[in-house]
């Protein structure tokens, strides 16, 4: 039997509103309970900060199976057993219309004040990149510039540094366009059971990418330029990942998203009384 410092660390790199919240119930649900999962900086250990995580012992962190949250690249260098990434990736643009109106409905958010004053689409982004060094945030988050922001723009060295650990470090690099396979993959190289799965921590109501204007989108675009190019990577990346599990695949995503569709219906059926729904007719 293996021992369980020998098996590596899983780390989830959650990059915000990528499906993330999403992807760390499904992981939590497949860790038992007597099993470690550190989830920074969120809920659970250690306190929701990195000082916390530092300030753990070898022998806590070796202890650690899942390692999730809103974290950069890197610390699998303080943990003392192997550790393996994974991480989702969104189209830019889309991700940044995302945050926007998840910050704008979220009054704990750190620009809901603002934005609820007035603050547009375009300011966002351009408050975002100026002041708090946040453009690109995917490329700063894979190439590991994200803890101690304030290193100015985002330069094409961390783009290149953010392509290179996607190649050498991600078991998994996972789309939110394509969540299905993403998480079909996932269940294929982690050794999974199929089940479903909700979405959660969707932003609710907001507007379309095709009813923006194009003057909003071209500023999103300027400001997320590596993150584009980082996007189109790890697209080929999903790609070469999705082709290596064979011919089987894309029958087994159309297959899983039909059940998708007739799994409600089954157990509603089950749960169906006759008896019952004829008693009820003869009281009305």
């Amino acid at each position: 039997m293996t021992d369980q410092n020998e098996r590596p660390t899983l780390i989830f790199l959650h990059i915000l509103k990528t499906a993330g919240t999403t992807l760390n119930i499904i992981l939590e649900n497949y860790y038992a309970q007597d099993r470690t999962v550190a989830t920074y900086p969120n809920r659970q250990h250690p306190d929701g900060s990195i000082e916390g995580f530092h300030a753990l012992s070898t022998a806590e962190k070796a202890n650690i199976d899942l390692l999730t949250g809103h974290m950069g690249f890197g610390l699998h260098k303080y943990l003392p057993r192997p550790a393996v990434y994974i991480t989702i990736l969104r189209d830019p643009v889309e991700r940044v219309i995302s945050r926007y109106y998840h910050e704008y409905r979220d009054p704990h958010s750190l620009l809901h004040p603002a934005i609820r004053d007035g603050m547009d689409l375009k300011e966002y982004v351009k408050y975002y990149a100026k002041v708090a060094d946040m453009d690109n945030l995917q490329t700063r988050m894979i190439a590991g510039n994200w803890e101690k922001r304030g290193f100015g723009p985002c330069t094409k060295e961390m783009l290149a540094t953010a392509k290179q650990n996607l190649q050498d470090y991600f078991v998994v690099v996972g789309l939110t366009e394509r969540f299905d396979e993403t998480y079909l993959l996932l269940k294929k190289t982690l050794g999974w059971k199929t089940t479903l799965y909700q979405k959660y921590n969707v932003t609710p109501n907001r507007p379309k990418k095709r009813n923006i204007s194009e003057e909003t989108l071209q500023v999103i675009r300027e400001y997320n330029r590596y993150d584009i190019e980082l996007y189109h990577f790890a697209s080929k990346l999903f790609d070469t990942q999705i082709q290596q599990q064979g011919w089987r695949f894309a029958s087994e995503a159309k297959l899983f998203q039909l059940y998708k569709i007739l799994y409600p219906t089954y157990w509603r059926l089950r749960s169906f009384s006759v008896r019952t729904y004829l008693r009820n007719r003869m009281k009305n």
